[in-house]
């Protein structure tokens, strides 16, 4: 799965329990790096950004389909 950071960050926004989120900054270098190696290591990706949970389970199941 892949999102873009504005998508993370607005999921994460909803709960102010989460300690990162003081700290944005790292947060976002750490995704950066993270996803590069992430989408280097993937077989398949699927973006999930302004998509509901449906639509990304069909996009899910339609690349199983490929496989």
């Amino acid at each position: 799965m892949n999102a873009e950071f504005k998508t993370i960050e607005k999921r994460i926004n909803r709960d102010a329990s989460w300690p990162l989120l003081k700290r944005i900054a790292e947060l976002k270098q750490r995704y950066i790096k993270q996803n590069f190696i992430y989408r280097d290591l993937a077989d398949i990706e699927i973006t999930t950004d302004r998509k509901s949970p449906d639509l990304i389970v069909e996009a899910i199941l339609e690349k199983y389909d490929e496989i």
